[in-house]
């Protein structure tokens, strides 16, 4: 069964990665390994991995965020190629209404 697997890549690195030995975590392989456990038979055939680019002003490091961050998808693509796919959004920022 072709699978495509598609990731919060910006909640998964906030909720669940940051502060841990995990940053470089592979998505590939961990969703490979998992869809095999699940489903012997399964062969996950892209992963789509949806982000949105760190914001320096945003960020506890600043521009060594998004060095950080560069470098972690140039190592994605470099290791998977068309395996994974990833898709850029942008930040949204939400402000309460201001109280009269």
């Amino acid at each position: 069964m072709d699978t495509i697997v598609y990731i919060d890549g910006y909640n998964l690195f906030y909720g669940r990665l940051r502060n841990t030995s995990f940053k470089w975590l592979g998505p590939v392989k961990l969703f490979q390994s998992i869809s095999k456990i699940q489903n012997p038979s399964s062969n996950v055939i892209k992963v789509k991995y949806f982000t949105s680019r760190v914001k320096a002003n945003f960020s506890s490091h600043g521009r060594d965020s998004i060095k950080a961050q560069d470098s972690y998808h140039r190592a994605l693509k470099q290791t998977h190629g068309d395996g994974i796919d990833i898709i850029y959004g942008y930040h949204t920022v939400s402000m309460p209404p201001p109280s009269i």
